[in-house]
C-alpha cells in the first residue's frame, strides 16, 4: 500500500462537505438521544422530517458512526 492508497482511503472516510455543513444541531440531537438511550425523545425527533434525513448520516473520521448504527 502506498501513500496514494492511504490518502484515498481517508478521503472516502471523511464526511461529505454538504453533510458536514448542514444539520449539525439535528445530528447532535439524534446522537444525544441514542447515547442517552432515550427512546421517547428519539421517537419524537424522528416524527419530524428534518431529523429523518440525518438518522444515517456519518460523523467524523474512521469507522463511520451514525445514529442508526448506534
Amino acid at each position: 500500500m502506498n501513500l496514494m492508497d492511504i490518502a484515498k482511503i481517508f478521503s472516502l472516510l471523511q464526511p461529505e462537505k454538504e453533510e458536514e455543513d448542514t444539520g449539525t444541531g439535528e445530528k447532535q440531537a439524534l446522537n444525544q438521544a441514542v447515547y442517552d438511550n432515550d427512546s421517547c425523545t428519539l421517537d419524537h425527533l424522528l416524527h419530524q422530517e428534518r431529523y429523518k434525513r440525518f438518522i444515517n448520516s456519518r460523523s467524523g473520521w474512521g469507522i463511520p458512526g451514525t445514529p442508526l448504527r448506534l
